[in-house]
């Protein structure tokens, strides 16, 4: 019979004192220092608080991915609007640090990935605890092979308490400024745009209960969360498939969060990963598990909307639109799962909340025209871009 689920402890590297000593020297003496954190399944222990420790000392901004585990409410130097802000290219151009700290993976987005490769040949330390070399982009000058909760715990001891210098706090200062005047105008930008999968995370992100664990889509539902999803609450945990064959294995693996996860499980995706693992859905029938399953329905491939394949419309609907035209009440039938469909913003807030507190697995879907998607998209780009402060 089967037993309990197994779990593996690898050893966590330690810095050694010489590495601490070096790199501790190189981010005091930074004018203009960033902290990037890439996707993390999990928060080593003590993590989180070394890394506000070092950030309020150095006076560094801080990126971090929605998987991270990092991007939560009120920590230091946190920017989570980074992603739009980095399209606009004034603002990209003028905020080029002068020395970098990497933790996790890689960037999802391609904006960030990009700008973070052009920042080369400046002092980039990637931290490489699992021997993986996650630098696609080959960005990385450095790599220290350590636990980053090993290693910030050590940085914060090794830079000790005081204040950062005054560059590096109004580097600090200028990143707070346009975040927060990002995130304002997304908020209110958000108002006069149809419904899209902007929409949709904010709603799940107001309903969210404690201790609740997100497993996000890929394509357009984890670049949502990314661009305007704001800082997460304390005690959420974001997961994501991503890779090449992120898009398999969606429901299935949501499915096994619910079934392992001490907490509430919410799956948000896009109508072509259910789609892919639709049959996951019979999983959360037969071992009676708890998910709340949330479908971005855009009847396709909403993402190629916004990339440059969407300037082919001879071909663009049979090679990367694919409409499936579903019925998704038929759908939730065919696994005995209760079913609500949204199609305007006004019924969104209602329907999360009535998904949430379903005493068992739901399948809630939002339906909105992907033409519309892009248009959001774009506008809210748009707005961050206008209310970027100059200069000064």
């Amino acid at each position: 019979s089967a037993g309990p689920p197994l779990r593996h402890h690898p050893p966590a590297l330690a810095p050694s004192a010489p590495t601490v000593e070096a790199l501790a020297t190189r981010l005091a003496a930074a004018q203009r220092p960033l902290i990037v954190c890439g996707g993390l399944p999990a928060t080593p222990p003590g993590l989180g608080p070394a890394l506000d420790r070092v950030t309020r000392r150095l006076g560094a901004a801080v990126l971090a991915e929605p998987t991270s585990q990092l991007r939560t409410r009120g920590r230091p130097g946190l920017i989570a609007a980074a992603e739009p802000l980095l399209r606009v290219p004034a603002f990209a151009a003028r905020q080029r640090p002068d020395c970098v700290l990497r933790l996790g993976a890689p960037p999802t987005s391609r904006t960030t990935a990009a700008w973070l490769a052009g920042l080369h040949p400046t002092p980039t330390v990637l931290v490489d605890p699992d021997g993986t070399w996650a630098d696609p982009e080959a960005a990385a000058t450095e790599v220290v092979a350590a636990d980053p909760a090993l290693l910030l715990r050590a940085l914060a001891r090794r830079l000790g308490g005081g204040a950062p210098s005054a560059a590096a706090a109004a580097w600090q200062a200028g990143w707070e400024r346009a975040g927060a005047a990002a995130e304002a105008a997304i908020a209110a930008a958000l108002g006069d745009t149809p419904l899209f999968e902007a929409h949709v995370v904010r709603a799940l992100w107001r309903r969210l209960p404690a201790r609740a664990t997100v497993v996000v889509g890929s394509s357009l539902p984890i670049r949502a969360v990314d661009s305007f999803g704001g800082p997460a609450r304390r005690g959420w945990r974001l997961l994501a498939n991503r890779g090449a064959s992120g898009i398999d294995g969606l429901i299935s693996t949501a499915a096994g969060v619910a079934a392992a996860g001490p907490g509430p499980t919410v799956l948000l995706g896009g109508d072509l990963s259910a789609f892919h693992d639709m049959n996951g859905l019979w999983a959360l029938r037969r071992h009676g598990l708890r998910c709340t399953v949330v479908v971005c329905d855009n009847d396709g491939g909403g993402i190629f909307s916004l990339l440059p394949p969407a300037g082919h419309p001879d071909v663009f609907e049979q090679l990367f639109g694919t409409p499936l035209g579903l019925d998704w009440s038929r759908v939730a039938a065919l696994y005995d799962l209760e079913h609500r469909a949204v199609t305007a913003t006004a019924d969104l807030d209602r329907a999360v909340r009535w998904a949430l507190r379903a005493p068992g697995s739901v399948l809630l879907t939002v339906r909105f025209p992907r033409t519309g998607s892009a248009a959001a998209h774009a506008a809210l780009f748009a707005a961050v871009a206008a209310a970027v402060p100059a200069p000064g």
